[in-house]
């Protein structure tokens, strides 16, 4: 499931860059992600992208969470676009790694089971983000 910030109302120039994406186990499963300038009706003449984002793993075990590289384009679309992940239900990370490297940048809370991890995924290519859970 994809969230944007709550808001009363959506203004003309306001931009979904920063996303927050809810995997809920069990794995596998995707969503894809639409966006165009959100202003006109030029995605009618194909201006406009579509982002696969999936989940694969077990619910105790492990997780890997691929944001794929964004098929299509517009003159809007921005190069990277703010994510949090939030896998729901899970037991804090033991190990995790961001296109194969190290990373400590997520948060978990105990009381929600939820691990919290942000990153800035480039549109113009993949983004992989693998959890190993402790044991």
């Amino acid at each position: 499931m994809l969230l944007g910030p709550p808001l009363q109302h959506i203004p003309d120039s306001h931009r979904f860059d920063a996303l927050e994406v809810h995997c809920y186990p069990p794995y596998p499963a995707q969503t894809l992600l639409y966006d165009d300038d959100g202003t006109t009706r030029a995605y009618e003449q194909g201006a406009f992208s579509v982002t696969r984002i999936s989940v694969e793993g077990d619910n105790n075990h492990r997780a890997q969470v691929t944001i794929a590289t964004a098929e299509g384009s517009f003159p809007e679309q921005v190069s990277a676009r703010e994510l949090t992940v939030l896998l729901h239900r899970s037991p804090p990370p033991a190990k995790m790694s961001v296109n194969g490297e190290e990373s400590n940048a997520w948060t978990y809370d105990r009381e929600r089971e939820c691990t919290s991890i942000p990153l800035v995924c480039p549109t113009g290519r993949e983004t992989t983000l693998e959890i190993v859970f402790a044991a």
